[in-house]
This record gives C-alpha cells, sequence and structure tokens, in this order.
C-alpha cells in the first residue's frame, strides 16, 4: 500500500507517470485483498482526487461498511462535489454524529443548508 500511497502522493506533484502507476499498484492491492478498509479508502481517495468522484464510491461505500469513520466525511464530500447535496448532508450527519469534536463539518453541514457552499470544477 506504501508504494501505491507514495504514487497518489506523486501524482499530486505533478510527477508524470505518478497516477498511472498509483492506479495499477492500488488495483493489485485491491485484487489481493478486496475487503482492506484502509486500502479501499485510500484508493477511493485516490480516484476523487484524479477527478474520479463517481468511481470513488463503491470503495467509500466499502470503506465506511467496513468501519472506516472518516469515510462517511468523504462520501458527503464527494456527494456534493457531484451535486447530490442530500446525500452530501446524510453522510456529513452521519460523521457529524460519530466524530462530534469536528467542528468544521458543522460548518460545512451549515454551509450546504445555507446555500453557501460551492463546488469548483477543475480540470486534472
Amino acid at each position: 500500500m506504501r508504494a501505491a500511497m507514495v504514487n497518489s502522493y506523486g501524482h499530486n506533484l505533478k510527477i508524470t507517470g505518478a497516477a498511472e502507476k498509483a492506479n495499477e499498484l492500488f488495483r493489485r492491492l485491491l485484487a489481493i485483498a478486496p475487503d482492506h478498509p484502509r486500502s479501499n479508502y485510500a484508493y477511493s481517495a485516490f480516484l476523487a482526487g484524479v477527478a474520479k468522484p463517481t468511481e470513488s464510491l463503491p470503495y467509500l461505500e466499502k470503506a465506511q461498511a467496513a468501519g472506516v469513520v472518516d469515510a462517511a466525511y468523504s462520501l458527503g464530500l464527494v456527494h456534493l462535489s457531484l451535486g447530490n447535496q442530500p446525500r452530501a448532508l446524510e453522510y456529513l450527519e452521519n460523521y457529524k454524529v460519530r466524530v462530534p469534536a469536528d467542528r468544521n463539518t458543522a460548518i460545512l453541514i451549515e454551509a450546504i443548508r445555507s446555500g453557501r457552499a460551492t463546488v469548483r470544477q477543475e480540470t486534472p
């Protein structure tokens, strides 16, 4: 998993070929251990980061079902990026209940409800 994560970071640093390598390594890892919670979560974060939010959803859902608490927050952000505010709020509210000390979640929920939250689309 480390090699996949390093290449994911490399993509963020605009290192040529890092995204392709990360994708290949995550796929190989998940072929070996398809139910590994953190691997599913890490791959979903990578996919969302390479502008593939819809593709990230099954991995996020699997991670959440396996107990990765942060997956609920990420699911909220992905649904928000896809324009599905009701689903975003559902996941963010779930996360807020599980991690009540995170004050930023309450701020984000209020911004979505009040219409102040906007999603900026950029090309990868």
